[in-house]
């Protein structure tokens, strides 16, 4: 079992449009070195999954097929930079749902674990989401808080709430150094309550 950089989607790898959703390729605009950070990433032998709300589904803005055309294109892109995605993770229900696999629950990352053979407790999700940190406790992994996207005010609430990632990016190459920290542990996270 190896460990993992799970990445959250919108905020994290591309530009956060809020409500108005990606709902063509041309609205998917990456943000700065994260194609390089993820081939880098890749470099290391760890492997990269994606793991994404995207209620636009279930809302019927955008269709599943839709989505999976958007993705297969990030998957091109990111390969173009010398990278790979092992796996895309995608939660099409809406809150109302109250399904295992949206975000904060945990679904969408113990299934990437059970499908891809991924250690947890030796894995990092970056997320720029009080949701992604969530989901990344109640999993066994790491959490590591990027603070572009939502991430800044939802550092606020980080703070306010007591429930601190386990670790704080002030960019996406930052996580280059927590993996280093993290994967180099020889017992991996310990056990949460």
């Amino acid at each position: 079992m190896k460990p993992a950089l799970f990445v959250d989607r919108d905020g994290v790898i591309n530009e956060d449009r809020g409500y108005n959703y990606v709902k063509r390729w041309e609205e998917f605009v990456f943000l700065d070195g994260v194609k390089e950070t993820l081939a880098q990433v890749n470099s290391q032998g760890i492997p990269v999954v994606l793991i994404t709300n995207q209620s636009c589904i279930g809302k019927g803005l955008v269709s599943a097929e839709t989505v999976a055309g958007i993705h297969q294109r990030v998957k091109e892109e990111i390969e173009r930079a010398g990278g790979a995605l092992a796996g895309v993770y995608v939660c099409p229900h809406t809150d109302e749902a109250e399904c295992a696999c949206r975000k904060p629950r945990p679904g969408l990352l113990l299934q990437a674990a059970r499908d891809l053979q991924l250690d947890l407790r030796r894995s990092v999700f970056v997320g720029d989401s009080m949701r992604d940190m969530e989901a990344g406790r109640r999993a066994g992994v790491w959490t590591a808080l990027v603070q572009s996207g939502k991430g800044a005010q939802q550092l606020e609430l980080a703070r306010e709430s007591g429930l601190m990632p386990d670790f704080v990016c002030e960019q996406f190459e930052d996580v280059l150094d927590v993996l280093t920290k993290v994967t180099n542990r020889p017992s991996g996270k310990p056990e949460s309550d």
